[in-house]
């Protein structure tokens, strides 16, 4: 609980910060981390995130599926859930889930993802600023910001989909200005 109410702490700086500096964070192209899969490239995801594998299956993407939950473990062709984060050691790209952040976890599976060409920490808890994140070898961090807190709560109340309450971005490592460079401006 107390990760959990310190990421929305640093989220609540990070927007007022990229508010006050003029920044506003490029809206996400797609739910993929801003990947574009094919047949050819071997997905890793850390977390099982069930719209996008049952995607991502469909193309006929091989993908591996780091999770914590004995009992989602499976084998079925190209489709890969395991309890070792070794195995996604071959993956050319990983959908990392931000949770990692809460759980503690997320150096651990960057430990074990350092050769993939493409990493993607996404979620509303990576809505936080992506420095460190950066440095640490991920290259696109997906987060959401807050468009219509009424709506937001009303829709956390009835147990409904977020929608139009918040703003979907990626961040690029290549394209983002820095937090130094941020701070600079206001």
């Amino acid at each position: 609980m107390q990760r959990a109410v310190a990421l929305g702490a640093i989220s609540a700086i990070t927007q007022h910060v990229f508010k006050a500096a003029g920044y506003a964070p490029p809206a996400a192209a797609n739910s993929l981390g801003g990947g574009d899969f094919s047949r050819a490239d071997h997905v890793g995801m850390v977390g099982l995130f069930p719209s996008l594998s049952k995607r991502l299956r469909a193309q006929g993407v091989a993908l591996t599926v780091l999770e914590l939950r004995a009992e989602k473990v499976q084998h079925d062709g190209n489709f890969r859930v395991t309890l070792d984060p070794a195995a996604l050691r071959d993956c050319s790209h990983i959908l990392c889930t931000a949770s990692t952040l809460m759980t503690g976890t997320l150096g651990a599976v960057l430990d074990h993802v350092a050769g993939a060409g493409h990493i993607a920490l996404i979620g509303p808890s990576a809505s936080c600023f992506p420095d460190p994140l950066f440095a640490r070898g991920i290259h696109v961090l997906g987060g959401a910001a807050v468009r219509d807190a009424d709506q937001l709560t009303a829709r956390l109340a009835n147990g409904e989909p977020w929608g139009e309450s918040v703003r979907r971005y990626a961040i690029d490592a290549t394209t983002y200005p820095g937090l130094d460079a941020l701070l600079a401006s206001i």
